[in-house]
């Protein structure tokens, strides 16, 4: 099998995702060993999710956070990226780190700070994929006859 990590690269890799597997049994891989959603319900009841991706450069390099929906926060850009600086093993990536348990106090931050998702009105950085709507306006082609008063 041809893989794009070396064997150190691979086996720190792996056990990463074991370590997020373990923090969170129902995470979700959206795309196998690159990219991972870990869902949470915030105090508010509203969903939020963490999407995690490691990259080809991964575990030397540190991962690349989103959070879903699109939201507003001191830590998050404006493209949904969750900034380093939210965790100090996150701004000082090792291999060593244990990628689950930053994950976990990352939501646990989100859980007494919590994102405000981007309402409609507000720009945001995914409106290019939403369906476009036009407006239609109504213009009549004829015209009603107006009554007229006829005197004998």
């Amino acid at each position: 099998m041809n893989s794009p990590w070396g064997n150190e690269s691979l086996t720190a890799r792996y056990k990463q995702i074991e370590l997020l597997r373990h923090y969170f049994p129902t995470i979700q891989e959206v795309n196998k060993d690159m990219i991972f959603d870990v869902s949470s319900i915030l105090p508010s009841r509203r969903p939020l999710t963490i999407r995690i991706n490691l990259g080809r450069d991964f575990p030397n390099q540190p991962p690349t956070l989103t959070v879903l929906p699109p939201s507003s926060h001191k830590c998050i850009t404006q493209q949904g990226l969750v900034l380093p600086s939210i965790h100090e093993k996150l701004a000082q990536w090792s291999v060593h780190n244990n990628l689950g348990r930053i994950i976990s106090e990352i939501l646990q931050k989100f859980m007494t700070d919590e994102p405000i998702p981007l309402s409609s009105s507000s720009p945001s950085p995914y409106s290019q994929y939403a369906p476009q709507h036009q407006s239609h306006t109504i213009i009549p082609t004829t015209t009603l006859p107006s009554s007229s008063s006829s005197s004998s």
